[in-house]
């Protein structure tokens, strides 16, 4: 098995319900074909570069997971079909192991003591 990121960028106004249930149907479509799901990322609500389907804004959530070639060949159909997904990606970590994202609301925790500890050095 290979280690791969998906990220996945759902619709801004899919119910916090309705999204829980994307990503457990999605966790399950991994491990049905043979995956297993190391780690799920909710990165929060973000401002998206460009509009996709007349959305400005997009809900990111990533998945690390280990599976076959086969297993990802396998969610892509069903995954197109479902309207509440904007866009998706999965990559193939080669061996290297998963990077380390932090969710928007520990970005926000860490960015003022970022800048305390900048300005310190400065003086």
């Amino acid at each position: 098995m290979k280690a791969y990121e998906g990220m996945f960028i759902f619709d801004p106004n899919v119910k916090k319900e309705d999204l829980d249930a994307l990503i457990a149907d999605i966790e399950a479509d991994i491990a049905k074909h043979k995956g297993k799901v190391d780690e799920i990322v909710r990165m929060g609500k973000r401002r998206l570069e460009h509009k996709i389907r007349r959305s400005v804004d997009g809900v990111f959530v990533m998945f690390n997971f280990y599976a076959n070639g086969d297993a990802i060949n396998r969610l892509n159909p069903k995954l197109r079909l479902n309207e509440s997904i904007l866009r998706y990606v999965f990559i193939d970590r080669e061996g290297k192991g998963f990077s380390k994202v932090k969710s928007f609301d520990e970005e926000r925790i860490e960015k003022p003591a970022e800048a305390k500890a900048e300005a310190e050095t400065v003086k």
